[in-house]
């Protein structure tokens, strides 16, 4: 058998799926150490500019590529709302991982599809029956013990910024899923890329400070694994369903105390690692019950970091 008739085979299964939604989640555990490090010296309004200016930068060259083959947008306007939104996320996540460990901010952000099936309920009107009632009871679980409020100083203010921007982040994924319908991943990418740079200018050079040029590097990185990590999981969901994808989410929390361990001397105790895999185990409920109730899946959230 050749490799080109072998790689086709590859490409049309589902393993193929998850090894693109393995490497997007080592791509997003990158990332988001490589933020903890440089909001440690740089100002998380200045970092989430740069990380914007970056991003749009690097997918300017995809854009004007596909321009050509696909008509130009009819919903401009939800496109900035997208944006917008995603803006807030992205502005409290930067400052969060700036304030808090990073294993502790991306075991709560886990918390982002349950939050999305809540909107989608309390907003939307979707129906929400007992199993997934349940399963957001069981990620609420999750939370509570990764955050263990019956200890002391553990509900601080930067966990209350980490909860406020994966609400944001669930906005954004149900503004996403209106925008699927009828636009391509790479425009949704880049408009949120474009509007993005344009909306968190004003603050990046209300507090623009001088900065070295390894924050620079470091900063480009985080935008470029932020972009490779979006199309590939872009890729992930078109080629395996979210139910067999989500249970690999687990694997950025890995991946990111891997990271941490060894770049930054962090360290991740065990009832983080619980917590986590409960919320988990709740969001991969939600999503097998909307696959057997035969419903469009929620697409994955285009992450902001």
């Amino acid at each position: 058998m050749s490799p080109t008739v072998l790689y086709q085979r590859f490409k049309a299964h589902p393993l193929a799926g998850i090894g693109f939604y393995v490497f997007a989640m080592l791509c997003f555990s990158a990332m988001n150490t490589l933020i903890r490090d440089v909001t440690q010296e740089v100002s998380s309004t200045q970092a989430v500019f740069l990380r914007n200016l970056f991003s749009f930068l690097f997918l300017l060259p995809v854009a004007l590529y596909f321009w050509r083959a696909t008509p130009k947008t009819e919903r401009l306007w939800l496109h900035f709302w997208r944006a917008a939104i995603g803006l807030f996320a992205m502005e409290t996540w930067f400052l969060s991982l700036s304030l808090m460990p990073v294993n502790h901010a991306t075991a709560l952000s886990f918390t982002t599809p349950l939050f999305a099936t809540l909107f989608a309920f309390l907003f939307l009107g979707e129906r929400i029956g007992v199993w997934r009632i349940g399963a957001l009871a069981v990620g609420f679980l999750g939370m509570l013990i990764i955050l263990r409020p019956w200890q002391a100083g553990e509900l601080t203010s930067s966990v209350a910024i980490v909860l406020f921007s994966a609400a944001m982040m669930a906005v954004a994924s149900i503004v996403v899923k209106r925008l699927t319908a009828t636009e391509p991943a790479w425009r949704i990418v880049f408009y949120m890329a474009s509007f993005m740079s344009l909306l968190s200018a004003p603050l990046g050079l209300w507090f623009w400070e001088p900065i070295g040029s390894m924050q620079v590097l470091e900063i480009a990185a985080i935008a470029l694994a932020s972009t490779v990590a979006q199309l590939a999981m872009v890729k992930a969901f078109t080629q395996a369903g979210i139910v067999l994808l989500m249970p690999f989410d687990f694997l950025r929390l890995v991946f990111t105390a891997i990271l941490a361990v060894s770049f930054l001397g962090e360290t991740i105790d065990a009832m983080t690692l619980v917590g986590a895999a409960v919320i988990v185990a709740s969001s991969a409920v939600i999503a097998w019950r909307e696959t057997r109730r035969k419903e469009e899946p929620t697409p994955p959230s285009l992450e902001v970091g």
